[in-house]
């Protein structure tokens, strides 16, 4: 998301990678989706025409651009602006364009041959990037840029990362093999499958990064999702309020995600933890694992779970939680086991729902008026 204006972060907050910076001189690393935005490089002109990002108004790319990974606290980056979904379709390292200016590609809709015949490339939406785009490699480059990351990496420093992978957001391109010559396209029967296949064996990938190293002892490894996408879309009804899940709903198959942390010999294996958390937590939850102390106007949305994680007997503090659904007409509100709803249509709906016996909202109890 290049455009005219700063990325997500207001002025007076500090990102994760930045305190750990200032407060432990910590290694910092971002690869993959960055989709907090940022501005084209100093003196360009931003593009109104989102399919031409690069080519437009006489942008330097020799400069790199403004407000992304590298302004806020991260030593190295390659990323995307948008992942693999929308243009421009090129990476970034540092900032710097990795696409020569005069190579630029318009992409149209659709399906695409690969360079290395792994697959094919799928373009969700039209616009301009690298000719060699690949939506079906871009996991694999990821894999590379963590070994890298850690075999540079000084272990006497501790380190930082964050990877953003392209799975499994659509579009649904899995490779036909990973870079073992594991078969991943086809294995599952649908595209989406086979991408959450290839997703284990990156994350298995990187894993063994950490752990060949012998880093393990002391890396402390969270996994999630930003978003959900399961549907139940069983009903004869066709009102919004049937559509239980994907991105960006309020039901829980649009947030409810996984969320696993590894940390040998602090987190025993095998455990399971019920309380309320949000990724917004994490923040404060890391504030509190590593000691760092949170800048004023940072993490305002954070409660720690760190104790929670480390008991199951410890309550995550968190006693309601909130979503709201962004340009839309729907928000809901979590309090214990039960969720108040409201979408507002032609006709404004509340329900309540109990989770502990109806967690897929199936059987609601109309608000009282």
């Amino acid at each position: 998301m290049l455009s005219s204006n700063q990325n997500q972060f207001f002025h007076n907050q500090k990102s994760i990678a930045e305190v750990l910076k200032d407060q432990f001189n910590y290694h910092t690393g971002m690869f993959g989706k960055w989709h907090l935005g940022g501005r084209v490089p100093s003196g360009g002109t931003y593009s109104k025409d989102k399919t031409r990002p690069l080519s437009c108004c006489n942008i330097d790319w020799k400069k790199p651009m403004e407000d992304g990974p590298n302004d806020i606290g991260f030593d190295e980056s390659f990323y995307t602006t948008s992942g693999i979904q929308n243009p421009p379709y090129s990476f970034f390292r540092n900032g710097y364009l990795q696409t020569d200016i005069d190579d630029i590609k318009f992409w149209e809709e659709g399906s695409h041959a690969t360079v290395n015949d792994n697959g094919e490339s799928i373009i969700k939406g039209p616009g301009e990037g690298d000719p060699n785009w690949d939506s079906t490699e871009y996991n694999a480059k990821l894999v590379k840029e963590v070994d890298n990351f850690l075999e540079n990496h000084d272990t006497s420093d501790p380190f930082f990362l964050y990877v953003g992978l392209g799975s499994v957001h659509v579009p649904h391109s899995p490779p036909k093999s990973y870079m073992d010559g594991t078969p991943v396209a086809g294995t599952f029967g649908h595209p989406h499958l086979d991408m959450l296949y290839e997703m284990d064996l990156v994350i298995a990938s990187m894993m063994s990064s950490v752990e060949d190293r012998g880093l393990m002892d002391n890396t402390l490894v969270i996994f999630a999702s930003d978003n959900g996408g399961l549907k139940n879309m069983n009903h004869t009804n066709n009102s919004d309020r049937h559509f239980r899940g994907g991105k960006g709903t309020v039901w829980e198959g649009g947030h409810r995600v996984p969320m696993i942390m590894r940390y040998d010999g602090v987190l025993d294996a095998g455990q399971k933890r019920t309380g309320l958390a949000g990724l917004n937590d994490i923040y404060a939850t890391l504030a509190d694992i590593v000691g760092f102390d949170i800048p004023d106007g940072s993490a305002q949305d954070a409660i720690s779970f760190a104790e929670h994680a480390l008991s199951e007997a410890i309550d995550s503090k968190r006693e309601f939680f909130g979503v709201w659904l962004w340009k839309s007409t729907s928000y809901a509100l979590r309090w214990g086991n039960f969720k108040y709803s409201v979408t507002y249509n032609e006709v404004t709906e509340e329900n309540l729902y109990d989770l502990n016996t109806d967690v897929k909202e199936e059987a609601p109890t109309p608000a009282p008026p």
